[in-house]
């Protein structure tokens, strides 16, 4: 199991399996990593805990107008705290590494590893898997060079419920903060899948299993949110609200993501186990 360790990914695979993984695509900058740690920009330590690897935090390089700066300067009460939308991408993100960065360890006696980055409101990233660059409807995770990139943009998209792949009746239920927590966990789930070797296993088949792994991988780390008192009241309901939205009745294999009712179920069974195997039976290589 420990070869898994090193990720390793063939060239030709990761174009087919692109699509896969983006809910948008794009242009940004920055490069954070987490639980292994290589970052590139300007330093804000974040304390290390129990020998784990720092986070560091990058200060947004991207510049534009009143409109970018306001997406940019978005605060979301969580908790007791504000947060700038970036704050609040990184504490998510964070959060998730360290409740899958505890599973691996036990299951698997390693570390996983992502590159992540947050750009802001007209930043440009470089992605792989032939991409080019992000942009601010980017929302993915490129298993050609493991990274994790969310677009600030699209994350204020995600919290005011305008992102619509379907056309059925909207629920009665709002978006809201934890309708980007669950992005960030299903994205980073892909990076979980890449750790297992779901991705080259299941190259080639339609998308939608390995969607709806990552959905159910976001309930189970959604129900460990739960079992700490953090989930708070409407939190549920945000992610019904945003998987019902994120939905889609495509006919095309490598766009098809599930419907929206696969998706919430997906989630739902995520979180009603609170466990990575019962998320298995949707792909191919499962443990």
């Amino acid at each position: 199991m420990s070869a898994m360790a090193t990720k390793s990914w063939k060239g030709i695979l990761m174009g087919l399996l692109l699509v896969i993984l983006c809910a948008c695509n794009g242009p940004a900058e920055s490069v954070h990593s987490v639980a292994g740690i290589e970052e590139t920009g300007k330093e804000q330590a974040v304390q290390q805990e129990e020998g784990r690897d720092t986070l560091t935090w990058i200060e947004p390089g991207g510049s534009g107008g009143a409109e970018q700066e306001q997406a940019s300067a978005v605060v979301i009460a969580k908790g007791g705290s504000e947060y700038t939308m970036e704050e609040y991408l990184w504490k998510t993100v964070k959060d998730v590494d360290e409740f899958w960065t505890d599973v691996w360890i036990k299951t698997y006696q390693y570390e996983p590893f992502v590159f992540v980055s947050f750009p802001a409101p007209g930043e440009q990233v470089p992605i792989g898997c032939g991409l080019g660059y992000s942009n601010d409807g980017t929302s993915l995770y490129c298993s050609e060079d493991d990274q994790l990139v969310i677009s600030q943009a699209f994350a204020l998209d995600v919290w005011k419920g305008r992102l619509i792949t379907n056309p059925d009746p909207p629920l009665p239920y709002e978006a809201g903060d934890f309708s980007i927590a669950f992005y960030v966990a299903h994205e980073y789930a892909h990076s979980l899948q890449q750790d297992l070797g779901m991705l080259e296993a299941n190259a080639g088949n339609a998308v939608r299993n390995l969607e709806l792994h990552a959905d159910c991988m976001a309930g189970v780390w959604t129900k460990s949110v739960y079992e700490r008192g953090l989930l708070e009241t409407g939190d549920l309901e945000e992610v019904m609200r945003t998987t019902h939205d994120g939905g889609d009745y495509s006919d095309d294999p490598s766009l098809h993501h599930g419907t929206p009712q696969q998706r919430y179920d997906a989630f739902k069974t995520g979180y009603d186990e609170g466990m990575a195997s019962s998320c298995g039976h949707y792909v191919e290589g499962s443990a």
